[in-house]
């Protein structure tokens, strides 16, 4: 369910914000199955969006997720910890 408010358009500006900056990555694939994961994320594109993600010190490939899938709740994105303390 989509919290009350939001709209596509708002989540296009919140990612397009976070370009270039680490994210945390929450991703729900239903029944119990949660992967969270830390990445970049490289491009903004107008129906989805891509992400680097990161293992210790390695980047390994990107996978994309599209706005729908962040405004439906399947996928949360926030600022990492470590970049939030930096700010």
């Amino acid at each position: 369910m989509r919290a009350k408010g939001t709209n596509l358009d708002g989540v296009k500006n919140e990612i397009a914000g976070l370009v270039g900056q680490r994210a945390k990555i929450v991703v729900c694939r239903g029944r119990n199955k949660v992967k969270i994961f830390e990445g970049i994320i490289e491009n903004a594109f107008p129906s989805v969006f891509k992400v680097n993600l990161l293992v210790g010190d390695f980047v390994v490939p990107t996978v994309s997720y599209s706005y729908n899938d962040v405004l439906c709740g399947e996928v949360k994105v926030s600022l990492a910890i470590n970049e939030a303390r930096a700010i």
